[in-house]
């Protein structure tokens, strides 16, 4: 699993067709570059403006390709508004657009927002979410994944093949040591776990609340909050997420020390092998009991 995004830069520019007073199809070419590194997500997300009128409605748009002749073929992708021209027509200023492309580090591409008339692309498997009272159920084509509601430990479940890899438990997930050895559970102090995206392409998960001591044992306060986003993607058992420790709760808490924050995760039966992902990747055995740290 990765727990880091790497940026790939994403270029806009605009053109319009015009064929005498009546307005042709308008494409926005969309620059795509990795200029990171090997094991960059083959994912993107991100805002895209349009012109007041260009679309009223996300059923109006494609995301497409060109081939050689410079003819237009829709790819798989998502939008979401996130705003509009409400002073004016109430068309879409800004949308969100998600879309998979695979890449090698220096590669450019190009693709294409566009309102033209397209076929659609190939179904395939999507990605599907169910928000249940206890716990919220992902699937991805390529695994299953489960988010407990009640006692966020970051996974509760991930199934991959019809094997469950993880070995859940109440002391996984974010958890902070102070500085006199005391541990603090994320698991203990959830405020809200919800779904923020879903849709054929990514389900985002967040999951909000405070790190807290048991037995009524260290700071009584909490030992700061947490801010998680947890992005799954169609036809991936990858979860990439970000992960923020927080400070900002309404009534002040101080500032306690710690010394330690992790994201801790239990494989069911062990590991022999990993991968850390740096700017190169790195290779690494494990004998039993070890672990593995960032």
């Amino acid at each position: 699993m990765s727990l880091r995004r790497t940026a790939m830069s994403l270029g806009l520019a605009l053109a319009w067709v015009f064929a005498g007073a009546t307005a042709m199809a308008w494409e926005i070419p969309l620059a795509l570059e990795n200029s990171a590194r090997i094991g960059a997500p083959p994912f993107i997300t991100g805002g895209v403006p349009l012109l007041a009128g260009q679309a009223k409605e996300t059923g109006d748009l494609h995301l497409a390709v060109k081939d050689g002749a410079g003819k237009l073929t829709a790819i798989p992708a998502q939008f979401r508004i996130l705003a509009r021209w409400w002073r004016g027509d109430n068309s879409i200023r800004w949308v969100l657009v998600d879309f998979p492309t695979a890449s090698v580090p220096g590669e450019k591409k190009v693709v294409y927002l566009t309102d033209a008339k397209l076929d659609a692309p190939a179904p395939k498997p999507g990605t599907t979410v169910e928000d249940r009272a206890d716990e919220i159920v992902i699937s991805t084509g390529a695994a299953v994944f489960a988010v407990s509601k009640k006692a966020f430990g970051f996974l509760k479940s991930a199934v991959v093949g019809g094997e469950e890899l993880l070995d859940g438990s109440a002391d996984l997930g974010l958890v902070i040591e102070d500085t006199y050895g005391e541990k603090y559970y994320g698991a203990d102090g959830v405020k809200s776990v919800t779904v923020q995206e879903s849709g054929p392409v990514r389900v985002c998960i967040r999951a909000q609340g405070r790190n807290l001591a048991r037995g009524g044992k260290g700071y009584g306060r909490g030992m700061y909050g947490y801010d998680v986003s947890m992005n799954f993607y169609a036809g991936s058992s990858d979860v990439f997420a970000d992960v923020v420790v927080t400070n900002n709760p309404a009534k002040s808490i101080g500032s306690p020390t710690f010394k330690d924050a992790s994201l801790l995760l239990k494989l069911k039966g062990g590991a022999r092998v990993c991968t850390l992902w740096g700017e190169k990747p790195t290779e690494a055995k494990l004998a039993a009991g070890d672990s593995v740290s960032l």
